[in-house]
């Protein structure tokens, strides 16, 4: 999703798009447009910096300016919305700094124990929030979130500050053209915020006020050439650079005064003394002024590094760069993941966004609808030709299956046929009838598995050459009498006479493979009554397996 976060100053509006996916952040871009003074408007300059994106953005983020918002942390011994409600509007009426009934304020829940909440609270005056969102609205930049400045830092640092290094209340110094915002962190949420009427402007006119040249001119001066002394390097310094530096210090005095008593206002709220100071805006490039603010006030003082911050080290974007866009970043991640649903956002109820709807342009549409109306007209054409093609294939099946179970039962109907096919358990239950009466034909008039010959063939195989004996009585089969079933063996027995107890040891290990349960007689001695050798009369008898080949 694309995103715009916009800084509309009066002097130069600022832009910054990032692409947001599952909530990851990547800087697409950003944008400054200069207010031509004396030809221009920031509406104008807003309007053209629109027009020249290469796609318009998915949804628009901008910011009130801290000089007509206010905003208070109030902690309530509720967690009930509707009494959180009641209470916001009873705790402001002491607090706003202008008439409750011309107020508008959203809510934002910084974080809730037990039954205790606390809560974010931004309000501005309703006139001047709906001449903003209609000035946004001119300059086609109608925004889905219209947010404060404090919001938009405190998104900001909450993104790019690890946890443990807001334990401290950090302050923020944005130093504008026309003005300067002050801001304090402290464990995530806004803690205080102070707009100042002190710029690059200030400076600039206290040069054109010296040396009688135009606001252009002294800006140009200011920016190419300003520096400011810190106290660490006054005294090293020409007298030359010493009154240049005196020059723009005697406007930037009472700004610093003024910053030393915001962060005293810090350590009364939090007990706390902030701990570091960022800076931004395109003042905070002037030479020497970080190491003065750091030197003046007793606090480390650097450069906010917002989209280097964002990038992750992806990308490292220039001082100047860092600096002017941090309002602008942090106005874009109000609208990223979680953030936009605790978002301080006056786009909401009266001053919601008003549905696109109402100025569609049917013309800038058409092209889209055509290739919409083809593709839907292609996929139902498809359907058809699919289901054509599936009831011809269900046809064919149809006619083969009938053929096929006309085939396999025989002569048979068209009507009972499809009373088979209309009822798939009646069939199957035919079917397997039909193989029944098969099974039992062939085995009706195959052969016979335990056929006498078939076994007295397995038994000569199993018994080998090596062994000879002289049968006497062989028989397999049962009784005359008995029930044929033909799951039960048939008995069997074999006599023989062996010329030696070897050879009946021989059959024993050799029969096994051709008898269950084989059983095996005492050997009986055979007396001689010719003269000839004695021999042994053995019987072996037990369960005839099915001939080899027929199992």
């Amino acid at each position: 999703m694309r995103i715009l976060g916009l800084d509309p100053g009066s002097k130069i509006v600022k832009a910054v798009e990032i692409d947001s996916a599952f909530g990851r952040v990547e800087i697409h871009e950003f944008h400054e447009e200069p207010v031509n003074e004396g030809e221009d408007t920031p509406d104008a300059a807003l309007a053209r910096l629109i027009s020249r994106l290469r796609r318009r953005p998915d949804r628009i983020a901008s910011l009130l300016p801290t000089g007509v918002t206010t905003f208070r942390n109030l902690k309530l011994p509720t967690r009930d919305r509707k009494a959180i409600q009641q209470s916001v509007t009873f705790e402001l009426e002491d607090e706003l700094p202008f008439e409750i009934s011309g107020a508008s304020w959203e809510t934002s829940i910084i974080q809730q124990q037990g039954n205790q909440t606390e809560l974010h609270v931004a309000a501005t005056l309703a006139v001047r929030l709906k001449e903003s969102i209609e000035h946004l609205e001119n300059a086609g930049a109608d925004p889905d979130v219209l947010t404060t400045e404090a919001w938009a830092l405190r998104t900001l640092l909450n993104k790019i500050l690890p946890t443990a290094h807001q334990e401290t209340p950090v302050v923020v110094v944005d130093l504008g053209r026309t003005r300067t915002v002050a801001y304090a962190h402290w464990k995530g949420r806004p803690l205080l915020v102070k707009e100042f009427n002190f710029g690059g402007d200030s400076l600039s006119a206290a040069i054109s006020d010296r040396h009688s040249i135009s606001l252009r001119e002294a800006d140009q001066v200011r920016v190419q050439e300003g520096y400011i002394l810190p106290p660490s390097i006054y005294e090293k310094s020409t007298r030359e650079q010493q009154e240049f530096s005196d020059l723009l210090l005697q406007p930037l005095a009472p700004f610093v005064i003024g910053l030393k008593q915001f962060l005293l206002a810090c350590r009364t709220t939090t007990h706390q003394y902030p701990s570091r100071i960022f800076i931004c805006g395109g003042l905070s490039q002037m030479q020497g002024l970080g190491a003065l603010l750091e030197e003046e006030l007793e606090l480390p003082v650097s450069p906010l590094q917002s989209l280097t911050a964002l990038s992750q080290g992806a990308l490292k974007y220039s001082e100047q760069t860092d600096a002017a866009f941090a309002m602008a970043a942090g106005a874009a991640l109000t609208l990223v993941g979680a953030e936009k649903s605790i978002a301080i956002n006056f786009r909401r109820g009266v001053h919601g966004k008003r549905s696109s709807t109402t100025d569609l342009n049917f013309s800038k549409i058409k092209k889209p609808l055509t290739y919409a109306a083809f593709i839907v007209i292609s996929f139902f054409l498809s359907l058809v030709i699919e289901s054509a093609t599936y009831q011809q294939k269900l046809s064919d099946a149809d006619v083969q299956l009938e053929k096929n179970l006309k085939s396999f039962f025989g002569q048979m109907s068209s009507s009972g046929i499809r009373n088979y096919l209309s009822r798939p358990s009646e069939l199957k239950k035919a079917v397997e009838r039909e193989l029944g009466k098969q099974r039992e034909l062939n085995r009706l008039l195959g052969k016979n598995p335990y056929s006498p010959i078939l076994a007295l063939r397995d038994i000569s195989t199993a018994i080998g050459k090596n062994t000879v004996v002289d049968m006497i009585q062989f028989r397999v089969g049962s009784a005359p009498t008995a029930p044929y079933d033909p799951k039960i063996e048939p008995d069997a027995s074999i006599t023989v006479l062996v010329s030696n107890p070897q050879m009946a040891e021989q059959m024993n290990q050799a029969l096994p493979s051709r008898f269950n349960n084989l059983v095996k007689s005492q050997l009986e001695e055979i007396p001689s009554t010719d003269g000839s050798p004695k021999r042994w009369k053995v019987t072996f008898s037990g369960k005839s397996r099915p001939a080899i080949g027929m199992k």
